[in-house]
């Protein structure tokens, strides 16, 4: 029975503790949450925004490429005005997505840790910055001991001046580490989270386009270079950006005149080698890849793509009526917040927070 549960869709294994006792408690267990985890599949994880409401879209996408939500965290307010500027979705791991929610009225962020499966949350209560930096943020989880972990890096524009904080879920706290002293960085991304270690842009002493990463296990920064033909962009370039492909690290040029998506692969020992082109008709942003296909935002037309690496063909598979940004990858899962112990977790049934 275990088996054959682990395989349902997670919103509707949540349901399955309401047919019997032995049910719910089996599907209750963290050894549970992490066996259904493993074979879940990948959706994505949008903002959408429609004044004066937002709200992020949880979706999955079938074999056939059937497109269908999941769940939605609403962000509903009294008055004409939304009180909310915009949510960025900084990071994602095992079911978890780091809201970070710029609020129109003070200029202040909101810092959540959520899961919409199970409709929980914890409320981070973001570090103090000071005068004229902006912090950018981080989420993944840790590849020796499994600590699940939220960085923070306040930085100021061009300016070598940083200091890092992390946040353990589970300690309630935030925590100074080394700062980074290599790189600057753009302070718009979030940090890519790939195989334990999150990755930002950035530029080196020598003013040249370089990759920051931070190891979540020993909380060391290093820093490597992007692609060889690539080093010469600006880090603040809004056409290239790091993505994960599987366990490994992409590098997505979208420079190109003609809508081409260059993406470059890195390997083992942080080489690159490219690993596909894609033809657009428009402007295309990749949200989802993997080594059979790549799933694509077409913001002229507001819709989803669908790229086959081995037919080397696209299609359209979902179109929006609202403004929509995809933000991350996102895999559904069964992982409480409450098993974090001293964090004090939230459900939610309505609107979100």
């Amino acid at each position: 029975m275990t088996e054959i549960l682990s395989r349902v869709p997670a919103q509707a294994t949540l349901s399955c503790k309401c047919v019997c006792k032995t049910w719910r408690d089996l599907v209750s267990t963290q050894d549970f949450a992490k066996l259904h985890l493993s074979k879940s599949v990948p959706g994505l994880a949008l903002n959408v925004y429609v004044e004066p409401s937002m709200m992020v879209k949880i979706i999955e996408i079938t074999n056939e490429l059937h497109v269908s939500t999941i769940t939605e965290l609403n962000f509903t307010h009294t008055g004409t005005a939304s009180p909310y500027e915009w949510i960025d979705i900084g990071g994602s791991a095992d079911g978890l997505l780091l809201l970070n929610i710029l609020r129109r009225i003070d200029d202040e962020h909101e810092l959540y840790l959520c899961n919409p499966i199970t409709r929980e949350y914890i409320d981070l209560c973001h570090p103090t910055k000071s005068s004229g930096y902006t912090i950018i943020y981080g989420f993944g989880v840790s590849k020796i001991s499994g600590l699940y972990k939220v960085v923070g890096i306040e930085a100021r524009y061009e300016s070598w001046e940083n200091e890092c904080k992390v946040y353990t879920v589970g300690t309630g706290l935030w925590r100074s580490v080394a700062p980074p002293t290599q790189a600057t960085y753009t302070l718009v991304d979030h940090g890519v989270f790939v195989n334990g270690s999150l990755h930002w842009f950035g530029r080196d002493s020598n003013d040249t386009l370089c990759i920051s990463c931070f190891d979540l296990e020993t909380e060391l920064f290093n820093t490597f270079s992007p692609p060889p033909p690539l080093l010469q962009f600006e880090n603040r370039h809004p056409n290239v950006f790091l993505a994960a492909l599987e366990d490994s690290l992409c590098f997505c040029d979208c420079t190109s005149n003609d809508y081409t998506i260059t993406i470059w692969l890195m390997k083992v020992d942080k080489s690159w080698t490219k690993e596909f082109a894609i033809q657009s008709e428009h402007y295309s942003l990749p949200t989802r890849l993997s080594k059979d296909e790549v799933i694509l935002m077409d913001y002229e037309s507001n819709s989803l793509l669908y790229y086959s690496c081995k037919n080397k063909t696209s299609q359209r598979i979902c179109n929006f009526d609202r403004q929509a940004c995809i933000s991350v990858s996102y895999t559904p899962s069964l992982l409480s917040l409450e098993s974090f112990g001293t964090e004090n977790s939230i459900r939610w049934i309505g609107s979100f927070p």
